[in-house]
C-alpha cells in the first residue's frame, strides 16, 4: 500500500514540509465523509503520523462501541447461556442403579 504523504514546496526558510490527507470515516450523525491533514517537519514523522491515524482508524473500524455498562452485558450473558443450556444429564450414580 503506497503512502499518500505529499513533499509541499519550499517554503519562506528553504524548509520542505510533507503533508497528507486521510479519510477517517462518516460523521456519526451527518453521515458526511470526514478528513483529516497533518503536516510535518520531516518524512519520518509524517510516516509516523500517518500509520498512528490508520492504526487507529482501523481498529475504531474493527471494534464497535457498546454503550451498555459491565452489569447490563452480565445479565444479558447469563440470560442467554440459560436459554441455550443443554437438558441436564442424570449423574453416573442415577445410570448404574438403574441398570442394575
Amino acid at each position: 500500500m503506497s503512502v499518500p504523504i505529499k513533499g509541499l514546496p519550499p517554503n519562506a526558510k528553504e524548509k520542505v514540509r510533507y503533508r497528507f490527507v486521510v479519510d477517517v470515516g462518516a460523521h456519526p450523525s451527518t453521515g458526511k465523509r470526514r478528513q483529516v491533514t497533518r503536516t510535518f517537519c520531516t518524512l519520518r514523522e509524517a510516516k509516523g503520523g500517518y500509520a498512528h491515524i490508520m492504526h487507529r482508524r482501523y481498529e475504531a473500524a474493527a471494534v464497535p462501541f457498546d454503550a451498555r455498562s459491565l452489569d447490563d452485558w452480565l445479565d444479558a450473558l447469563q440470560r442467554s447461556s440459560m436459554s441455550h443450556a443443554a437438558p441436564a444429564l442424570p449423574s453416573r450414580s442415577t445410570v448404574l442403579r438403574a441398570n442394575s
